[in-house]
C-alpha cells in the first residue's frame, strides 16, 4: 500500500471505460458497487438506482464466491 501511495506501484483501474474486467476479489464489490451508484446518478436514474445497484451487488457477490 505504501507504495501505491508513493508511486511505485500504479493501482490498476479497474472502472474505466463501460467494460469492467473484474478479478475474483470480494473486496471490489463495494468499490464497484459505488462506482455503479455514481454512474447511475450521473445518468439521472434517481429513485431507482438503489434497487439497481443492490442487485449488481448481489449478483457480483455470487458470482465471486
Amino acid at each position: 500500500m505504501i507504495f501505491e501511495k508513493i508511486g511505485l506501484v500504479k493501482k490498476p483501474e479497474y472502472f474505466g471505460g463501460n467494460s469492467w474486467e473484474l478479478p475474483t476479489d470480494i473486496d471490489l464489490v463495494s468499490k464497484a458497487s459505488e462506482e455503479l451508484e455514481k454512474r447511475l446518478l450521473d445518468a439521472g436514474w434517481g429513485d431507482d438506482t438503489y434497487s439497481l445497484v443492490t442487485s449488481f451487488s448481489e449478483a457480483l457477490i455470487n458470482a465471486i464466491v
